[in-house]
């Protein structure tokens, strides 16, 4: 009695089992080279992680090493910024060398007393 109120009901359900094995016969080929595409990501999903892991490790390093030379140019400016002001305060530094004490330049001699000839001499004594 149930198979005969549902006999409609199941021979759709027949048919349509039927149309899709024919679907899935006729498509086999693409389906196997989608499935055969599904492998071969999934071998390269291994290789994608690999290297997005390198990729990361490489950044991690990039990253610890420019702090490094960050920190080295700080530094060296500084060193150019010391220098340079310096040299502002005090050039004979550079061109004379430091002093012994503080580096200031050393006092400026006396002027020299000009040479006066004799005729000179008696002019001034008239």
């Amino acid at each position: 009695r149930l198979v005969l109120e549902n006999q409609e009901t199941l021979h759709n359900s027949m048919t349509n089992i039927e149309v899709f094995s024919k679907s899935l016969a006729a498509n086999s080929a693409r389906i196997d080279s989608i499935m055969a595409g599904v492998d071969g990501l999934m071998g390269e999903k291994g290789d994608l992680q690999a290297a997005a892991k390198s990729f990361r490790e490489l950044a991690d390093n990039l990253d610890k090493r420019s702090a490094g030379l960050i920190i080295d140019g700080r530094r060296t400016l500084a060193d150019i910024s010391r220098a340079v002001n310096n040299f502002d305060r005090n050039p004979t530094r550079v061109l004379f060398g430091a002093g012994q004490k503080d580096a200031a330049p050393a006092p400026a001699a006396p002027a020299p007393t000009p040479v006066r000839s004799p005729a000179d001499a008696r002019a001034r004594q008239r």
